[in-house]
């Protein structure tokens, strides 16, 4: 459950947190679902699909959607998120960011699809991005 590891990853990052107005007991960071009195900005996220590569090598895709009253601020989220999730794979061939994990080693996070709309219901702005990661189990 590689997601576990991004999220805390996310959690433990400062400037999410401020542009999420975060507080200690509630990061606004929710996996599935947000819960209905939520207040906005918060991201939500899945596990879009698992697959298994090349020997060893796992991929997992992980969709974040950013949901927010003003269309700025889901912007700057994520570009956060994309700060913080790009990540170069071992022939830093990419980014310089990584994943602290005592259970896999991550090789990579790129960007591999993104849309955005505005909620009728609601008004919110939601800018959906999802990540694909590469990674093995620690052995």
């Amino acid at each position: 459950m590689i997601e576990l590891d991004v999220v805390a990853h996310l959690k433990a990052d400062a400037t999410l947190d401020t542009l999420l107005n975060s507080s200690a007991t509630d990061s606004k960071i929710y996996p599935i679902q947000a819960g209905q009195n939520t207040n906005i900005p918060f991201i939500v996220y899945e596990v879009s699909s698992r697959a298994t590569g090349f020997e060893i090598i796992e991929e997992d895709t992980i969709q974040f959607n950013v949901f927010s009253d003003n269309y700025i601020t889901c912007g700057n989220i994520v570009d956060q998120l994309k700060k913080l999730l790009y990540i170069s794979d071992e022939l830093r061939v990419g980014g310089s960011q990584s994943i602290a994990s005592d259970t896999y080693y991550i090789y990579s996070g790129v960007v591999n699809g993104s849309s955005e709309f505005r909620d009728p219901d609601t008004n919110f702005f939601c800018k959906i991005i999802s990540f694909s990661f590469q990674y093995k189990r620690k052995i």
